[in-house]
């Protein structure tokens, strides 16, 4: 079995026990259940589990994506060099690959949040309107910053160091949404940490438009595609050790 099939089985199993542990939650709740309560998350300064729960959802997509990108500064990268393949176009097709990726991610999640509910014969909403197309395509953009912090770490050092990094970053934007909510600030400090939107019980209480939330997330996927392409220019993949 390939590396990329072992990771797709792992994220399919990933997102099952994800399922499990996020179904157990709503129902002892007692909660309505649709399509977007698989961004359920944690709410604003709630208890440590449900912090771990919800970074467990955002290493999903982590998962996904590793060590695709680092393959790029090694053998396929050098490759692609000597065929005289330039490297904005490369990067181009990183970023391609890695939308790409969100897509079957945002899909894998949702997918097998669905067929959880059907086993374990749990009703739920399944009408789709357009406030669920907008949540589900904000938490796709989440995954996509996501993925894309990903890429750019492995471009700097590699696989295993981004990861850290990436779930350090997820963290960093919870703690930072605490403290902007906890502190009363302005909702446009949100912008900088998008994760919170991504966060069902966290996006119902941030009162911020929906084109303030698209401008942070699309404005950050643009500077991560400027700071990928910078990272990828200056380094010298032909003196990485393979």
């Amino acid at each position: 079995m390939k590396g990329k099939d072992k990771k797709k089985l792992l994220c399919i199993a990933a997102g099952f026990m994800y399922s499990v542990i996020l179904l157990r939650q709503l129902t002892a709740w007692k909660l309505p259940i649709n399509i977007t309560s698989v961004m359920f998350g944690v709410d604003f300064s709630g208890y440590i589990l449900f912090y771990a729960q919800t970074l467990f959802l955002f290493a999903i997509p982590v998962l996904y994506v590793l060590s695709d990108t680092e393959k790029y500064v090694t053998g396929y990268g050098i490759l692609q060099m000597t065929r005289k393949q330039k490297r904005s176009i490369i990067v181009r097709n990183i970023i391609l690959k890695r939308i790409m990726d969100t897509i079957m991610v945002t899909i894998l999640i949702i997918g097998t949040f669905i067929i959880t509910l059907k086993i374990k014969k749990v009703s739920y909403d399944s009408s789709i309107g357009k406030q669920e197309l907008i949540k589900i395509g904000i938490f796709a953009l989440i995954i996509l910053n996501i993925v894309l912090w990903q890429s750019l770490f492995e471009i700097i050092w590699d696989g295993r160091i981004a990861v850290i990094l990436v779930l350090g970053i997820v963290i960093i934007h919870l703690w930072m949404g605490d403290m902007i909510y906890d502190n009363e600030l302005n909702s446009k400090w949100y912008m900088l940490f998008n994760v919170n939107y991504g966060v069902m019980l966290r996006e119902e209480q941030i009162s911020l438009e929906l084109k303030y939330k698209l401008y942070g997330l699309i404005g950050t996927v643009f500077i991560q595609w400027g700071l990928i392409y910078t990272a990828f220019k200056r380094k010298d993949i032909f003196s990485v050790k393979q």
